[in-house]
């Protein structure tokens, strides 16, 4: 049992998006808002990730963000998950945080802005709903 970052491709979808782990097989999930999709893929993350430790399977080994291509429609997340703990970490902690801000970091670099503010409002709307 351990604490994990996987990358996750986002494609927004014409009814919400879909996320998918190219480093874990058959690791996906998909939402109808970029609030939900975030959490859901936490959660999808942590299932198949714990089921191959329980199975005394290898987790494979992350792929860099900047070596995971998208198109258009399509912006890389690096997921979270513990296997060891069934909760979520907390949204607020500073690890959280210094992992967002490296990932918008990136994004901005890379000429994504309305994928940033995107993101940073599904983040705002998810802290006012908990």
């Amino acid at each position: 049992m351990a604490k994990y970052v996987f990358p996750a491709v986002f494609t927004q979808e014409v009814n919400g998006y879909s996320v998918n782990f190219p480093d874990v097989e058959s690791c996906y999930t998909d939402a109808d808002t970029l609030e939900d999709a975030l959490e859901r893929a936490e959660d999808v993350l942590q299932m198949m990730l714990a089921d191959l430790e329980e199975d005394g399977k290898p987790i494979p080994q992350a792929t860099p963000i900047k070596n995971i291509p998208v198109n258009a429609n399509s912006f890389v997340v690096p997921v979270r998950c513990d296997t060891e703990n069934e909760l979520q970490p907390e949204a607020n902690s500073p690890q959280q945080f210094n992992l967002l801000v490296s990932f918008m970091l990136e994004m901005l670099k890379s000429g994504q802005v309305q994928k940033v503010i995107e993101l940073l409002e599904a983040s705002k709307r998810a802290g006012q709903s908990a």
